[in-house]
């Protein structure tokens, strides 16, 4: 995907990236997260005690499907769980 270089752009792109009204759910959304015990701060993204290598651990012990962006699991998804 290219930068977006102005609000034009930016509308399409949501516009774009939209449902039709009848494929419309509710739904939540809950994000926790990952502390150090040892140090009492967030866990980096990268990095083998990082949140992708959980996410990765996760794929191969439940057999979750990832969800990628250029190379990095960014999510986790199984029948319509995500």
């Amino acid at each position: 995907m290219s930068p977006i270089r102005n609000k034009e752009e930016l509308e399409e792109f949501f516009h774009n990236s939209g449902k039709p009204r009848r494929q419309w759910r509710v739904g939540t959304e809950y994000e926790k997260v990952g502390i150090d015990r040892r140090s009492g701060k967030a866990i980096p993204y990268s990095g083998p005690r990082g949140v992708e290598a959980i996410l990765r651990a996760l794929i191969e012990e439940y057999n979750w499907e990832p969800q990628e962006d250029e190379g990095h699991v960014i999510a986790l998804i199984r029948e319509k769980a995500q």
